[in-house]
């Protein structure tokens, strides 16, 4: 029998594992010695489900209990039962002894964990689906669900947006049969092509076992007629470009960009960031004003952007990521913007509640 051929985004693929190991400090602050309510305490509070490893909202719950802000998290991950134990009559999440009002809820990366803590697979699948559940009855009961109200999410959409709102884009197609497409395209396209998954860039397998399925550069001659993916991908033309550009979007704040050199793929910020120059940037004004419109446009509340900037300085977007994580830049950079930022936006909507 033939082996079967992996896709092309799974060869060489890097690998993530969880480690499994939360240092969140709001999660674990009564274990730690912080005295529990006796009484009823009701208040408002943050809502983030998410994955054990999240470090960026790791940082966040200490900052937030810094200022006050009570923080609930749920790891999709979890060993532990969820320490949400139920909602009452009123709304309020109960949460041992403390009533909880969820002002603000965000699904970061809830979707990439999976709970191993049941032996049964039957009981796992249960949980996780209830679990998921739940997070849609806490976001419809919150203020604000962050990035709620997005206006698409998929990257073809996010493209067309891009374009209306002033951005360069890579001309692109969605399709299986990758090595015919391309040489249909070499002429019009060039000889260098990306391919990029439609969907998520992490696939999970095994259980907390994360494969990274990132964006790959081919030259046409790579891409043989016979190469046709198991499911449809984004086939699109390659940029060439001087460096690459983070920014991040936190609600009505100055957007805050990263210049990145020295990246040669798309796994590169994991397994070669000695080689990356990640430094603090500041936009071009007409850069900005096309951040903003993008950002209205698609009615993001908090976002990475990924963008290229050709030799010309003209500006091309690649993609929006909804959940993009910032430790890294801020660390690269010697800085902490986008936390301070990400903190103030999240206590000030339960502030503003207050």
């Amino acid at each position: 029998m033939e082996p079967t051929r992996l896709p092309l985004l799974l060869r060489g693929n890097y690998q993530y594992v969880s480690a499994h190991q939360d240092t969140d400090f709001q999660l674990r602050m009564y274990s730690l010695g912080v005295e529990r309510p006796s009484d009823m305490v009701p208040g408002d509070c943050i809502v983030i489900f998410t994955s054990s490893d999240d470090r960026e909202t790791t940082e966040l719950s200490l900052s937030l209990a810094a200022e006050g802000v009570r923080l609930v998290r749920v790891n999709s991950d979890d060993s532990e039962l969820p320490v949400i134990e139920g909602i009452d009559d009123n709304g309020k999440l109960i949460v041992g002894s403390e009533r909880l009002w969820p002002r603000v809820f965000w699904r970061r990366r809830f979707e990439i964990g999976s709970s191993e803590r049941d032996d049964s697979p039957l009981v796992r699948a249960y949980r996780r689906t209830q679990l998921d559940a739940l997070a849609e009855t806490i976001s419809d009961a919150a203020s604000l669900r962050v990035n709620g109200r997005v206006a698409c999410t998929s990257r073809l959409a996010q493209l067309r947006v891009a374009k209306e709102s002033g951005f360069n884009t890579p001309r692109t197609v969605v399709t299986r049969e990758v090595g015919t497409t391309a040489q249909e395209l070499r002429n019009a396209w060039g000889d260098i092509f990306v391919v990029k998954p439609v969907g998520s860039h992490w696939t999970q397998h095994p259980s907390g076992v994360l494969n990274g399925t990132f964006p790959a550069v081919f030259r046409t001659d790579e891409l043989s007629l016979e190469v046709t993916e198991p499911v449809p991908v984004l086939l699109q033309e390659y940029i060439t470009h001087a460096f690459e550009v983070r920014v991040y979007v936190i609600g009505d704040h100055e957007p805050i960009a990263y210049r990145v050199d020295g990246k040669t793929t798309a796994q590169d910020l994991w397994v070669n960031q000695g080689r990356i120059d990640a430094r603090s940037y500041t936009l071009p004004p007409t850069v900005s004003a096309s951040i903003r419109a993008l950002q209205s446009a698609m009615r993001i509340d908090m976002g990475a952007i990924d963008l290229l900037c050709g030799d010309s300085g003209r500006f091309t977007f690649l993609e929006v990521n909804l959940s993009g994580d910032w430790r890294y830049f801020e660390k690269a950079a010697g800085d902490r913007r986008v936390s301070e930022s990400v903190l103030r936006f999240v206590s000030e909507q339960v502030q503003d509640e207050a």
